[in-house]
């Protein structure tokens, strides 16, 4: 997960984000409700970065992606707490906000500056490990046709 409830509190006092999660203070620990939308919010990072980016990403986060996760988790929490009454505009604005970076990061418009070589189809990192020794034709050889 590339945001913790740590974070989380940077954001929300414990009481309002028990509150969100339908416990008090008193009555329980919110922290699986708070886990699952912090879940959420990577696995959704992960799906819309896999065609550019190997997913999902070393921990920890990049800092740009530790601030998309939080903002998404924030929106999960409160749309869970509120799903009969409307989110704050606030709230709504940072999910929008969040989801123009994937896209800016996903379409090349930002970089996360991490080099590898990446195949999206299969989502995994191309490693080659040929040496001189491995190959066929040497360089005089290819040179007769160049």
């Amino acid at each position: 997960m590339y945001c913790t409830i740590n974070d989380l509190q940077k954001e929300f006092s414990e009481t309002e984000l028990a509150e969100l999660t339908g416990y008090t203070t008193n009555s329980g620990n919110f922290d699986d409700r708070i886990n699952s939308a912090i879940g959420n919010a990577s696995a959704f990072i992960d799906v819309y970065l896999s065609e550019k980016y190997k997913t999902p990403f070393d921990l920890p986060a990049l800092e740009l992606i530790k601030l998309i996760a939080i903002d998404l988790s924030i929106y999960n929490i409160y749309e869970n707490a509120l799903k009969s009454t409307e989110i704050p505009k606030t709230i709504v604005w940072r999910k929008i906000e969040a989801v123009k970076l994937l896209k800016d990061l996903k379409n090349g418009d930002l970089s996360l500056n991490i080099s590898y070589e990446f195949d999206t189809i299969t989502n995994k990192e191309i490693v080659i490990k040929k040496t001189m020794a491995d190959k066929i034709f040497t360089k005089e050889i290819l040179n007769l046709y160049w």
